[in-house]
């Protein structure tokens, strides 16, 4: 598109013949979110139809274990992203066949893995009660009461925390 402009220079009026050039906006395809890889140990109540939805509505796919066995031979054959432990359970299950969570938690930093694992814990306890556990590596505590956007906002905070030590060590 040309528009011709006046341009006084003389008395004589000489015109200036200016083109407009519109940018073009190169059109990309949005970025997809990659899907977060999570494994829980059953039973919790985080598995519930309604927060599994909620799960997937952000990407988060969240595998399940019967025990904890299941749970650490899972945590090197697949690509996960998260744990998400619920420590009352655990802890009240406890046998010759089952292990604490504290326990737990220590054998999966013990996993040789390539990518930050990031390890959520979740009880109806009070932080004191289970700080001793958590001091063994856990990076996100939630209530039980936590709503389901709420916890994915920590887990990602926590992966972001993480990744950015990766980058920095």
């Amino acid at each position: 598109m040309a528009a011709v402009l006046p341009f006084p220079r003389e008395p004589s009026l000489q015109t200036l013949t200016l083109t407009l050039v519109e940018p073009t906006v190169e059109q990309t395809a949005p970025a997809r979110r990659s899907i977060h890889h999570s494994l829980s140990l059953e039973p919790t109540s985080l598995l519930s139809h309604e927060n599994m939805r909620i799960f997937r509505a952000v990407n988060y796919m969240i595998h399940t274990t019967h025990s904890w066995v299941q749970l650490l031979e899972s945590s090197t054959q697949i690509a996960l992203d998260s744990i998400i432990l619920n420590i009352d359970v655990i802890d009240t299950s406890i046998s010759t066949n089952n292990i604490s969570s504290r326990r737990l938690i220590t054998l999966l930093h013990k996993v040789q893995r390539s990518e930050p694992l990031t390890i959520i814990a979740i009880s109806s306890r009070d932080f004191v009660e289970v700080e001793d556990i958590l001091q063994c590596g856990v990076d996100v505590f939630a209530s039980r009461s936590l709503s389901p956007f709420a916890l994915v906002q920590r887990i990602e905070a926590a992966r972001q925390r993480q990744l950015h030590h990766l980058q920095a060590g």
